[in-house]
Protein backbone atom coordinates (compact mmCIF):
# COMPACT_ATOMS: atom_id res chain seq x y z
CA UNK A 1 0.00 0.00 0.00
CA UNK A 2 2.62 2.16 0.83
CA UNK A 3 4.05 2.21 -2.96
CA UNK A 4 0.50 2.51 -3.91
CA UNK A 5 0.58 5.59 -2.41
CA UNK A 6 3.89 6.84 -3.35
CA UNK A 7 1.84 7.66 -6.80
CA UNK A 8 -0.26 9.90 -4.86
CA UNK A 9 -3.17 9.94 -2.65
CA UNK A 10 -5.49 7.00 -2.75
CA UNK A 11 -9.16 6.30 -1.59
CA UNK A 12 -9.13 3.55 0.96
CA UNK A 13 -11.59 1.36 -1.82
CA UNK A 14 -8.59 1.94 -4.49
CA UNK A 15 -6.29 0.76 -1.90
CA UNK A 16 -8.44 -2.33 -1.25
CA UNK A 17 -9.00 -3.24 -4.68
CA UNK A 18 -5.69 -4.65 -5.76
CA UNK A 19 -6.04 -6.84 -2.72
CA UNK A 20 -7.61 -9.78 -1.54
CA UNK A 21 -8.71 -8.44 1.86
CA UNK A 22 -11.88 -7.47 3.29
CA UNK A 23 -12.10 -3.10 4.11
CA UNK A 24 -11.98 -3.62 7.80
CA UNK A 25 -9.05 -5.90 7.35
CA UNK A 26 -8.01 -2.98 4.98
CA UNK A 27 -8.84 -0.39 7.71
CA UNK A 28 -6.68 -2.11 9.95
CA UNK A 29 -3.89 -2.08 8.33
CA UNK A 30 -4.64 1.52 7.58
CA UNK A 31 -4.85 2.48 10.89
CA UNK A 32 -1.04 0.57 11.97
CA UNK A 33 0.21 3.09 8.86
CA UNK A 34 -1.76 5.52 10.19
CA UNK A 35 -0.45 5.47 14.16
CA UNK A 36 2.99 4.71 12.67
CA UNK A 37 3.37 8.07 11.08
CA UNK A 38 3.78 6.79 7.86
CA UNK A 39 0.50 7.64 6.28
CA UNK A 40 -2.30 10.67 6.90
CA UNK A 41 -6.23 10.26 6.33
CA UNK A 42 -8.71 12.79 5.39
CA UNK A 43 -12.08 12.65 4.67
CA UNK A 44 -13.58 13.82 1.67
CA UNK A 45 -17.24 13.60 2.47
CA UNK A 46 -18.24 10.13 3.00
CA UNK A 47 -14.74 9.14 1.22
CA UNK A 48 -11.75 8.43 3.41
CA UNK A 49 -8.85 9.57 1.60
CA UNK A 50 -4.96 8.26 1.78
CA UNK A 51 -2.09 10.06 1.23
CA UNK A 52 2.03 9.44 2.12
CA UNK A 53 3.47 10.82 5.13
CA UNK A 54 6.75 11.32 3.27
CA UNK A 55 8.83 12.91 5.99
CA UNK A 56 8.57 9.83 8.33
CA UNK A 57 9.52 7.77 5.41
CA UNK A 58 12.70 9.97 5.22
CA UNK A 59 13.86 9.74 9.00
CA UNK A 60 13.06 5.58 8.64
CA UNK A 61 15.25 5.78 5.78
CA UNK A 62 18.07 7.62 7.18
CA UNK A 63 17.79 5.24 10.54
CA UNK A 64 18.32 2.31 8.24
CA UNK A 65 20.93 3.41 6.83
CA UNK A 66 22.50 4.04 10.21
CA UNK A 67 21.94 0.65 10.99
CA UNK A 68 22.66 -1.16 7.98
CA UNK A 69 26.22 0.77 7.94
CA UNK A 70 26.67 0.08 11.40
CA UNK A 71 26.23 -4.00 11.19
CA UNK A 72 27.98 -4.43 7.55
CA UNK A 73 30.99 -2.74 9.68
CA UNK A 74 30.73 -5.53 12.21
CA UNK A 75 29.97 -7.81 10.25
CA UNK A 76 32.78 -6.74 7.71
CA UNK A 77 35.54 -7.03 11.34
CA UNK A 78 33.93 -10.51 12.26
CA UNK A 79 34.63 -12.06 9.09
CA UNK A 80 37.99 -10.02 9.02
CA UNK A 81 38.50 -12.15 12.75
CA UNK A 82 37.42 -15.28 11.60
CA UNK A 83 39.79 -15.67 8.81
CA UNK A 84 42.83 -14.96 11.12
CA UNK A 85 41.72 -18.06 13.26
Amino acid sequence: MLSELAGGARTVGELAAPHSMTLPAISKHLTVLRRAGLISQRRDGRTQVCTLAAGSLREASVWLQQHHEFWTERIDNLERFLETQ
